[in-house]
Formats: C-alpha cells, structure tokens, sequence
C-alpha cells in the first residue's frame, strides 16, 4: 500500500511578468490551477477538491472535468495566520506552489497537488532542435517551473568560440521552450548548448546538462 505523504502548504506567492497591470503589493490569491494526480496517476473526471484554512473553514471547492487538471478554483483568502490546506476526495493532498500571475483585478496561482508518494524525478530534455538559425526549441518531458524557464542564466550558447546572446527564452507549451539566439547559428555541428537550473513546477531541478545541437 502506498504511504500517503500529507504535507500542509503555506502558499508562497512568487511574481511574475504578465500582461495587465503589474501586481499591487498586498493582494489575495483568488483563484488555483494546475495538475492534480492520484498516486502518480492523472486524477479522474469527478475527483473532488476542497480547500481549507488550519481551522478547517472551507475556502472553496471544486470537481475535476478534465482528466489530471484542475481548473481555476475560486479560494477565499484565510483569516491572518491561517494556511491554505488542500484535500482530495477527503484525503489531505501534498501541494507544490509554483508561480503567480497578476491579471488585474485577479490573482492566479499555479500548483501541483495530489495523493500519494510525490514526484521527485527531475526534468528530462527530451528532443532538441534548431527551427531557424536564431531558433532553437527545446522539449522536456515535465511541465516546467516558468520562472526558470525565462531565466537567461539558465542557457549557454556557443557556436565553436563565439558565445551566442539570449534574446528571448520563453514557454511555448508547459513542457517546451523556445530560445532566441543572436547572432544567428551558421554550423550547427559546432553549436554547443548547457542548460542548468531548470525545474518542474514539484522543485525538482535538473543536473547541468550539455550537448551539441547536431549530435
């Protein structure tokens, strides 16, 4: 029998980059996402999702319509000194917090909550590959931590001796990344890439990983 892990999760908000207005400095999450699993496995259609406080008020709830993802959840804001707890068809549920995004007059926040022994496999890079010479996607095979994933630090570039610029890195599905290089690839057999610090939205990071884009 699996060992249910109950972890109570004080939501951390972390900000981030979103069209709209920037986020106030004291706001209120209103509204929860993302995938939920039971026992590694994507939650069924039906599975019930309720939220509390430590005093166990009920902050909101919802049922899963899709296969694995809960969608945004309506969750009041707890009195002060209170967390937000998360259950799943009655069982406490582990939570990982991932980013929030300000999209005014809401506040929305990703995280992963489920039944069961965690997750606690790190990203894998799975296919990589030049689209344009100032293209290179990237797909991996866990939806990923977007705050990592737009961090410049986290990519190196080089074509033989010349470091190539980040222009832009940024989520073109939850498991995939687009980079933009500058100046342009010219031999991709010499085109050398190292990612680092990348991580899925449970806070698994991956190890340092280096290649060359034609090999």
């Amino acid at each position: 029998m699996i060992k249910i892990i109950t972890l109570l999760a004080l939501i951390l908000f972390v900000s981030m980059s979103s069209a709209g207005d920037s986020m106030p400095p004291d706001f209120n999450i209103q509204f929860y996402l993302g995938p939920v699993s039971i026992n590694g496995v994507d939650a069924p259609v039906g599975t019930k999702i309720v939220a509390y406080d430590t005093e166990k008020s009920i902050l909101g709830e919802a049922t899963i319509t899709e296969m694995g993802i809960l969608k945004p959840m309506a969750v009041s804001e707890p009195e002060e000194g209170q967390s937000v707890i998360f259950e799943i068809n009655g069982q406490l549920a582990f939570v990982f917090c991932g980013a929030t995004e300000w999209i005014a007059p809401k506040a929305y926040a990703m995280i992963t909550i489920g039944l069961g022994v965690p997750d606690t496999t790190p990203p894998k890079l799975t296919v990589y590959k030049l689209l344009t010479p100032t293209e290179i996607l990237l797909e991996f095979d866990s939806t990923l931590a977007q705050e990592k994933v737009l961090d410049f630090n986290n990519y190196l570039v080089w074509e033989g001796t010349v470091r190539k610029t980040i222009r832009k890195s940024k989520c073109i599905r939850n498991d995939s990344v687009l980079l933009e290089i500058d100046p342009p690839v010219g031999n991709p057999n010499i085109c050398f890439i190292k990612i680092r610090g990348i991580e899925d939205l449970r806070g698994n990071e991956m190890e340092p990983y280096e290649f060359y884009l034609c090999r």
